[in-house]
């Protein structure tokens, strides 16, 4: 008779599905074959194993090569941005004769016509160009 050297750990294949720490003991792993995570528990938390994990906490440095937002990475002068539906790369700064299309609350663009820098800003439900440099020296 083969010995059976199989080894199971608990899993589901309900997407959203995870342990909480009265299933999953210290030590133990379980598997949503679904969403593709691997989890496991200290005792006082479950947590998240290798790859496509849905939350993560990095407790020291982090190094990453590059985000994608939206099926995008992002270029030199831009900056991760949320909504409520998501997150979006935007360019935080400008220079030209005319202001950029679509600007958002903080951007900067530098006006090559006036030779000074503005700031898109609102006040009381209005929006504008702010010349935040208004004095010259």
């Amino acid at each position: 008779m083969a010995a059976n050297n199989l080894i199971q750990i608990k899993r589901t294949s309900v997407s959203g599905r995870a342990p909480n720490t009265s299933i999953l003991h210290i030590g133990e792993l379980a598997l949503n074959m679904a969403d593709g995570i691997l989890y496991s528990s200290n005792g006082v938390a479950v947590f998240e194993i290798g790859s496509n994990n849905t939350n993560v906490n990095v407790s020291a440095n982090l190094t990453i090569k590059s985000v994608v937002a939206n099926g995008t990475i992002g270029t030199y002068g831009q900056m991760l941005l949320s909504n409520s539906s998501g997150s979006f790369w935007h360019s935080l700064f400008s220079e030209g004769p005319f202001p950029p299309a679509n600007p958002v609350y903080g951007d900067i663009w530098y006006s090559t016509t006036f030779s000074k820098p503005y700031m898109w800003s609102t006040d009381g439900g209005s929006s504008f160009w702010y010349d935040f440099l208004p004095f010259s020296g």
